[in-house]
């Protein structure tokens, strides 16, 4: 793979991870001395941090789900096209070849899926 590849795919990781690892519970109340609960500012604060890591998290779950669509979509064009040129250079080959291309792409397909409810997963978390 090529070196701009690999960064994407580190980059959309991260992104995809960090709005998780940073979300945080709001936590931070007072209570005062008449069994009032009061909010500090700094509870208004995270939770308005935690509102753009939420909308990070959501972007980055939507670029990731697009991202493994493409990327299987690529995956299963090249393992159809592979099949059928082996197929065009050995005609009497072709039915032994059709079921073992079948099952590859329909387990691409499935790691296709997961990866994107994955993502959506991610998503609903924030």
């Amino acid at each position: 793979m090529s070196k701009t590849v690999i960064v994407a795919m580190t980059l959309l990781v991260v992104f995809c991870v960090s709005g998780l690892a940073l979300a945080a519970e709001d936590t931070s109340t007072t209570k005062s001395a008449d069994g009032t609960v009061k909010a500090d500012a700094k509870a208004a604060d995270a939770k308005e941090k935690n509102h753009i890591y939420g909308s990070i998290t959501i972007l980055a779950g939507c670029f990731g789900a697009a991202g493994c669509a493409i990327g299987g979509g690529i995956a299963i064009s090249r393992l159809a096209s592979a099949c059928i040129e082996s197929m065009a250079r050995q005609p009497e080959a072709a039915g032994s070849m059709f079921l073992p291309m079948i099952i590859a792409a329909g387990m691409i397909e499935g790691a296709i899926l997961f990866s994107i409810l994955v993502c959506m997963m991610a998503t609903m978390s924030a």
